[in-house]
């Protein structure tokens, strides 16, 4: 099964290397927002291959648990960015920041329940790690994911764009791999992760927040 997450990362790196370059051209605050997230999914899938081959440690599994918490909300930031409400965008990017930040707190002096971390060759979910850092995961992952969902399906049902579906479909992916390793199911984790953000990226890519003039033109075109 390393092999699942070893592929993830590198497809995810070569999806944030694509989305710094359009912020680069751009300039836009949601391909910031999903290269970031972007960024932290490849780190999260590194660290998940590095652990499943040579075995998990305390440090390994804080940076796993840290990133893969994380990365939802950022990006569901980049969605909420893409609804082009910059207030609203900014007021939940600066809730995301603090709460990250009150976790990271709490993680790194956190011991981590080392019995409970598994062999080489296996990922693992949030078991090991105590509930004053536990409790984060729906604040930043839970919200995020649905903040995610419901974005994204909102911007579908007004705009059709089909990239919104997209984004949803990889957000509810992700988002059931990740109940499932919370369930004590971790096995399907890598699978979910790499397919998540696979269509996640395929709704970024061709949003029309993303084409710019491309789409502008075409629905100029149309009309």
């Amino acid at each position: 099964m390393w092999v699942i997450p070893l592929l993830a990362s590198l497809t995810s790196l070569f999806l944030t290397v694509d989305m710094t370059r359009q912020y680069l051209q751009k300039r836009k605050a949601h391909q910031l927002a999903y290269a970031s997230g972007l960024a932290l999914f490849t780190l999260a899938a590194f660290v998940e291959w590095f652990a499943m081959v040579f075995g998990w440690s305390p440090f390994i599994y804080k940076v796993y648990y840290y990133t893969g918490i994380v990365l939802v909300p950022v990006l569901a930031s980049g969605s909420v960015f893409l609804l082009r409400r910059r207030a609203i965008g900014n007021l939940f990017l600066f809730y995301v920041v603090v709460t990250s930040l009150l976790m990271l707190l709490q993680i790194i002096p956190a011991q981590v329940k080392e019995d409970l971390l598994p062999a080489a060759g296996l990922t693992v979910g949030g078991s090991a790690m105590p509930e004053s850092v536990r409790q984060y995961s729906f604040w930043l992952s839970g919200v995020g994911g649905i903040v995610l969902l419901v974005v994204s399906l909102y911007s579908f049902v007004r705009t059709r764009y089909w990239g919104n579906l997209f984004i949803f479909l990889g957000a509810l992916v992700m988002s059931i791999g990740g109940r499932l390793a919370a369930a004590g199911l971790a096995v399907f984790l890598p699978l979910s992760e790499l397919v998540g953000i696979l269509l996640l990226y395929l709704g970024v890519a061709r949003h029309p927040g993303t084409l710019g003039e491309t789409a502008k033109k075409a629905r100029v075109s149309r009309g």
